[in-house]
């Protein structure tokens, strides 16, 4: 057995220890007392700082009346208080709840070449439809190409101030990746929309890196020429740069600033 899934058995071993001796209302003591065992041994092996020998987790088991591959094998620390951590659990403390279960339009600059030096820039955009929870802080996500009939299975996680989605097919050979700000601290219940960085790589496309305005709705028709300017890359958006400069021709920056503009547009034109 590798070091890490010894690690992970004997950490699910001091929780059952810990867990059948709080549920028997026994302190470290008694239970040590009972055993033959230290209070400080007993503390160590819930606590995984000290690995017990199989005679010892028999003598648990046994005392428990467990049978001892349950006692090795089985979180019963999970399984027996799941019901009551799921009733008390406060759901709104859970990052993923402010974008799981929620459908958003995604709007970006799809460029095509017209001949040889021109090229035609439109507003194109796709579907991102979040589904449950999988975890606190990330949920799967089914992503909508509708103009190629294309869906990709992706994956939403969050941290303290982003949200990013990904998908990697590695069939069609294509990668997909946005990020944008969730904003953890706003009071509405759901993340409502703003602006994204968006990143793809197809094997039958060039690689693109762009902006990506996101809306809880979908956007009429006659107010989509007003999102190319927030999708349009240019130095018109006065960017701030810091000390250590980076040409700012060379760097596309997802900025609070540019976010708030597009959230703000979004919610004027009701959208959100």
């Amino acid at each position: 057995m590798k070091d890490d899934s010894l690690k992970y058995l004997y950490r699910r071993i001091g929780k059952n220890i810990a867990f059948f001796r709080r549920k028997n209302k026994l302190k470290q003591e008694n239970l040590g007392n009972d055993l033959g065992i230290s209070q400080g041994m007993i503390s160590q092996y819930e606590t995984a700082k000290k690995s017990p020998s199989l005679e010892t987790i028999t003598k648990f088991s046994n005392y428990f009346k467990i049978p001892i591959k349950e006692f090795m094998f089985t979180d019963f620390d999970m399984e027996d208080t799941f019901e009551e951590k799921v009733n008390n659990y406060n759901y709104d403390l859970r990052p993923i709840v402010k974008c799981a279960k929620q459908t958003y339009f995604c709007y970006y600059v799809k460029e095509q070449n017209k001949g040889a030096y021109d090229v035609n820039s439109k507003i194109s955009h796709f579907t991102i439809r979040i589904m449950e929870p999988v975890s606190d802080n990330s949920a799967k996500a089914i992503l909508i190409f509708p103009q190629k009939n294309h869906i990709y299975n992706a994956v939403l996680s969050l941290d303290d101030r982003y949200a990013y989605l990904e998908c990697h097919e590695y069939q069609r050979d294509y990668f997909f990746h946005l990020t944008f700000y969730y904003h953890k601290s706003r009071a509405r219940t759901n993340y409502s929309g703003g602006i994204g960085l968006m990143q793809r790589l197809d094997a039958n496309e060039l690689p693109v890196f762009q902006y990506c305005v996101i809306s809880h709705n979908e956007i009429a028709e006659h107010k989509q020429s007003e999102l190319f300017r927030f999708l349009k890359i240019t130095e018109e958006k006065n960017i701030q740069l810091p000390r250590r400069k980076i040409s700012s021709s060379a760097v596309v920056r997802l900025t609070k600033s540019l976010d708030q503009i597009t959230f703000d547009w979004l919610r004027t034109n009701r959208y959100i």
